[in-house]
């Protein structure tokens, strides 16, 4: 049990590559200003497993083909339970 105060922390690790698997992209809008905030659409595609684990992946934001931004993700899915009507 964490002391009085104490910040509680989940460390993750993974080695990750720049070789694009295909399987994660990331969307923005286009000509935005600098110092602008905006939406950063991600999506995947992973097959399901039973325990749900985390993946990662890393992204990239280029703008005349230079990066100029670059990130490391975990991406994890929420589950939901569905009931079929009958």
């Amino acid at each position: 049990m964490p002391a009085a105060g104490a910040d509680q922390i989940r460390l993750s690790y993974a080695a990750l590559t720049r070789n694009p698997a295909g399987n994660l992209s990331a969307v923005a809008p286009a000509g935005i200003q600098a110092w602008t905030p905006f939406d950063l659409q991600v999506t995947w595609n992973f097959a399901t497993q039973a325990d749900n684990p985390p993946r990662y992946g890393f992204i990239e934001i280029t703008e005349a083909n230079q990066v100029r931004a670059e990130a490391a993700v975990e991406l994890s899915a929420a589950r939901e339970s569905v009931e079929s009507a009958r």
